[in-house]
């Protein structure tokens, strides 16, 4: 019995195994893993379940198999490690691997236990907010700009859970805090105030913990709820006045809108619609501020557009009546509204334009500027026109020419302060020929005086003024004179235009037309005619002697056409002598002026008496041919003549025939060509008809 331990003794310090592997300083677990403490022995040849055992902190386990559930130990030849299964956090401990014969200890390995958080949430902190679900989300209604308080709780972790929040990516900045001894709970708390952008987006909650494998996600979802976002709309950004103006209120809310209200530069309109009408627009309104409020469950907010009203300017502010100090700067200033903006001119009382500015401005005001102004403001649109008078105070100002007509002087004047006596003085004697204090709303005196030299004078509060007026005799003035010259000369022009033009297209004489009448009707007016201008130096008698008159033997007679019979007709020529007598006074009218007389038995060319040369118009081959003679041999009796009478003749209507005047004398009476000097003045050339 003795020898047992000392044989063993002897064994061991023979025979001693080593540690080839032990196990590491730090094991990690999560709970409900298994792990594995590592513990290799060298030296053994085959398993011993006495060899290894293992302590947990100061407690050995003892030989394998390990009374603990869980817990199994490898009993070799060379693998001792130490297994535990699903661990808890109570497996957590120092553990140590023992070759127990020998006396050897492994290093000690920490085993720690941890665990993910038992529950992440994120909740409002504010019991006012609602949450509510959309399937599998849970969404929050929460209010565009009211800060909202969130808590995401990581609860019973070991070691501690790290939470962080995201919105569309973006990294938001939270209060955390730790609580509990073994097992850990974070509360991360964040304050967001939401956004628009916001509305339908989800606010995540990140869990970090060293036992999850990646970070738990929590997703909440928000529903910006907001007022109203309002813009109101024209259906015509300009309206002309008077016409109607049509709004719309364009309104997108969560919730939806409720109410509506209208404003025109925050005077209240009754309209409670989405939309608006507003008639007879005025000019009032021209870029005023239309205004639509809307409300919903969150609140009420507006939107605003301006007006544009197109309308005639208008002059808002000119003085009628302005006094200005003498020798002053002064301005007048003419304010106009409009649309489009007017263009502002200023004239004078002659019309004449002297500013094209709202102020019209005087260095120095004096008498000249005395009188009425107008401004005018003018756009696309139209006009507009206010007048004011100038008045200039100081002593009196004469406004009469000092050059006047009898019998009335005129003294015009302009007074400010008012006049208070007029007074005219004929400087010729010295006397005073007129005087008046009663002036009340007057501007001048008109007195009926003679010729001479007068002085007007005028005193008001501030001083006497006084000019010297010359009545002279009434004349024409220059201007009167120039204007009657002027259209004496006028007239002249005229009537030498008008003659001229009844030179170049008018007819140089006329042609005597002798219709006949009903007892001639049997006479044929079909014959050609030849018109001459020929001046005599005897009486349409001829060839009868001068002293014969229609009582003689010798008659004038009218026949038909020399183209006739050349028999004569007694009856006939009583006829015709009387027709030439009572209608044309023949024997008077027709010596003063005779074209020809033409004897038809001489023409060779027919009873026309166109000359063989004649052209018929009027040329000088015709007109050199016009007068013909008549031998003396040649029978003359019964001969015809054409006479033409352009002093007689008159203008007959379109297609009306002339007729022709053939002169006869009898056989008893010879033609004697040489007895008188035929003189042709001119020949036209011969019209049939």
């Amino acid at each position: 019995m003795k020898l047992l331990p000392l044989l063993t003794a002897v064994t061991n310090a023979l025979y001693k195994p080593t540690f080839t592997e032990e196990p590491a300083q730090i094991i990690q677990a999560v709970v409900g893993e298994t792990v594995n403490l590592t513990c290799r022995v060298e030296g053994e040849s085959k398993p011993n379940k006495n060899l290894v055992q293992w302590v947990k902190g100061s407690l050995a386990l003892g030989f394998p198999p390990i009374a603990r559930d869980r817990y199994v130990q490898l009993i070799g030849p060379d693998d001792y490690s130490l297994q535990i299964a699903d661990v808890q956090l109570s497996d957590e401990d120092d553990f140590e691997c023992q070759i127990t014969p020998h006396g050897m200890r492994s290093q000690v390995g920490k085993l720690e236990i941890i665990t993910p958080p038992k529950t992440v949430d994120v909740t409002p902190v504010d019991k006012k907010i609602r949450i509510t679900r959309d399937g599998e989300r849970e969404v929050l209604e929460v209010v565009e700009g009211v800060p909202t308080r969130l808590r995401c709780i990581a609860t019973d972790s070991k070691p501690r859970t790290n939470v962080t929040w995201q919105i569309n990516g973006d990294q938001l900045e939270a209060q955390s805090s730790i609580s509990g001894d073994l097992l850990l709970t974070t509360v991360s708390e964040l304050t967001l105030i939401p956004q628009k952008s916001h509305h339908n987006q989800a606010v995540s909650c990140f869990a970090i913990n060293d036992a999850l494998p990646e970070p738990i996600q929590q997703l909440a979802y928000l529903n910006v709820q907001t007022t109203p976002e309002v813009s109101v709309e024209l259906v015509e950004d300009t309206v002309y006045e008077g016409d109607a103006l049509k709004a719309k209120c364009n309104a997108v809310a969560n919730p939806p809108v409720q109410s509506y209200k209208w404003f025109v530069n925050d005077r209240p309109l009754d309209f409670d619609s989405e939309t608006i009408e507003l008639e007879d627009i005025s000019y009032a309104l021209d870029q005023a501020q239309i205004t639509c409020q809307a409300t919903n469950a969150i609140g009420s907010s507006t939107g605003s557009k301006s007006i544009g009203v197109k309308y005639l300017p208008r002059i808002t502010q000119l003085e009628e009546a302005i006094i200005a100090n003498k020798s002053d700067p002064f301005e007048l200033i003419c304010e106009a509204s409009g649309n489009p903006a007017p263009q502002i001119t200023w004239l004078n009382e002659n019309g004449e334009v002297i500013s094209n500015n709202a102020i019209l401005g005087f260095d120095a005001i004096n008498y000249n500027h005395f009188g009425a102004y107008s401004c005018h403001a003018q756009n696309e649109l139209g006009e507009a026109v206010v007048g004011t008078n100038i008045s200039i105070r100081g002593t009196p100002f004469i406004r009469s020419p000092m050059d006047q007509a009898s019998p009335v002087l005129k003294c015009d004047f302009v007074a400010e302060p008012k006049a208070d006596f007029v007074q005219i003085v004929n400087l010729d004697t010295n006397d005073v020929v007129f005087q008046s204090s009663e002036l009340e709303g007057m501007t001048g005196v008109e007195v009926k005086l003679e010729e001479g030299n007068y002085e007007c004078r005028v005193n008001n509060a501030l001083g006497l003024s006084s000019s010297q007026i010359v009545l002279s005799p009434k004349v024409l003035a220059a201007g009167t004179r120039i204007g009657i010259v002027s259209a004496v000369m006028l007239i002249l022009i005229i009537l030498v235009i008008g003659a001229l033009i009844k030179l170049r297209f008018f007819a140089r004489e006329h042609r005597l037309k002798l219709a006949n009448n009903d007892n001639e009707s049997q006479y044929d007016r079909e014959d050609n005619r030849m018109n001459h201008d020929i001046s005599f130096p005897f009486p349409i008698s001829a060839p009868i002697p001068a002293q014969a008159s229609f009582t003689d033997k010798n008659r004038l007679s009218l026949l038909r056409s020399s183209s006739d019979s050349d028999e004569p007709d007694s009856e006939h020529q009583t006829h015709h002598h009387y027709h030439m007598h009572h209608h044309h006074q023949l024997n008077q009218t027709v010596s003063e002026k005779v074209l020809m007389i033409v004897p038809s038995g001489s023409s060779d060319n027919g009873s026309t008496g166109r000359s063989a040369h004649d052209d018929g118009y009027g040329t000088e081959s015709g007109s050199n041919q016009k007068v013909h003679t008549v031998s003396s041999n040649s029978d003359s009796s019964n001969s015809d003549y054409e006479v033409n009478v352009p002093s007689l003749s008159s203008s007959r209507p379109f297609g009306e025939k002339e007729s022709k005047i053939c002169v006869i004398w009898d056989d008893e009476t010879t033609y004697e060509p040489a007895k008188y000097s035929l003189q042709m003045s001119r020949a036209r050339s011969v019209s049939h008809v």
